[in-house]
């Protein structure tokens, strides 16, 4: 079924959560939203915690260097709008 016919019918398309998502990639909350171009649930998280910005995950990459190799040019600029380099 496809998400308009979804929809029409009055089911939700399943999203996976920010939560669920680092686990299933297993790395952090942050680097997941980023490498997944989840642009909101990156913003609320750098609300809370800018310096999340420049962590560094297990491979020692930014959430800065996963939306710059994923494509994911909102994610991209809205992690330079807050500091990472």
């Amino acid at each position: 079924m496809t998400s308009h016919e979804q929809q029409q019918h009055g089911d939700e398309p399943h999203q996976v959560g920010v939560d669920e998502l680092h686990e299933e990639l297993d790395t952090t909350p942050v680097h997941a939203a980023a490498r997944a171009g989840r642009v909101e649930d990156l913003r609320e998280i750098l609300l809370v915690d800018a310096t999340q910005g420049v962590a560094l995950d297990k491979y020692g990459l930014t959430p800065l260097h996963w939306a710059c190799d994923r494509g994911e040019a909102a994610a991209t600029r809205l992690l330079l709008q807050h500091g990472a380099d």
